[in-house]
């Protein structure tokens, strides 16, 4: 993982840093359980203590849902209530990983994004998932929404885990900057910027709006296969089992 970089001599001096090398990356986050020694001190995953290596404390996760619930989505809101609240219950028993539900569409101006429940348990966020219905406005700026929960704005309200993994899944069915969902000037190079590196984004929409997302998620545009927008539950939850696998938990 460690390794040397190479720095040119000219003139009898370094003309310029060293490039290619790769210096140890403490094992945060994902990085503690993906089976390598990316701190390079010989102990994979762990931490020494007392010449011993040991496991590192639990990870923790904490899983933001922002759910598109204007009324153009009444053919597939069933299918999500239905696979979010079945994903929740298969990996929320772990009591290290907590939900959050975001809502893009209640809007009491041109800027509204509500937090419809703060990180709770998978019970607690399975009965508020149960109320989720396809009625609200026909404007759901997505990026904005998306934007607020990467840059912090909403964190009093979300109630982030410090050094938690945040793990945002952006479930909608229309453009993101289209149908004046531009109103707030938010754009997916803004959205894309606030990505912090201890977050995984996701979203799962239609294939017309893959490209709307393809900066943030990949350098390519999201696989339909894995991010698209069914009225069917099964596949659904296939979706999110491929976004988020279990194995750190």
């Amino acid at each position: 993982i460690c390794g040397p970089g190479v720095q040119t001599c000219h003139g009898g001096s370094f003309t310029q840093p060293c490039q290619g090398e790769q210096t140890p990356v403490a094992e945060d986050g994902f990085l503690r359980c993906d089976g390598l020694d990316n701190d390079c001190d010989t102990c994979a995953d762990n931490v020494w203590n007392d010449g011993v290596c040991e496991p590192l404390p639990p990870l923790t996760a904490d899983v933001v849902f922002i759910i598109d619930r204007s009324g153009s989505m009444t053919g597939t809101i069933a299918a999500v209530v239905s696979a979010i609240q079945s994903w929740a219950t298969n990996i929320g028993t772990n009591p290290n990983i907590r939900f959050a539900l975001v809502n893009p569409t209640q809007r009491a101006d041109t800027d509204g994004v509500a937090v419809t429940l703060g990180l709770s348990s998978y019970v607690a966020f399975n009965a508020t998932m149960g109320g989720v219905t396809a009625n609200g406005s026909d404007i759901e700026p997505m990026h904005y929404a998306t934007q607020l929960v990467l840059s912090g704005a909403l964190d009093a309200e979300i109630g982030f885990t410090s050094g938690s993994i945040r793990i945002i899944i952006a479930i909608h069915d229309e453009p993101a900057t289209g149908n004046g969902n531009t109103v707030t000037g938010v754009q997916e190079t803004t959205v894309c910027g606030a990505v912090p590196a201890d977050t995984i984004l996701a979203v799962i929409t239609i294939p017309d709006y893959f490209p709307e997302w393809d900066l943030c998620t990949s350098s390519t545009a999201m696989p339909a296969t894995a991010m698209e927008l069914t009225s069917d539950a099964g596949t659904m939850l296939e979706n999110l089992n491929l976004i988020v696998e279990t194995p750190c938990f």
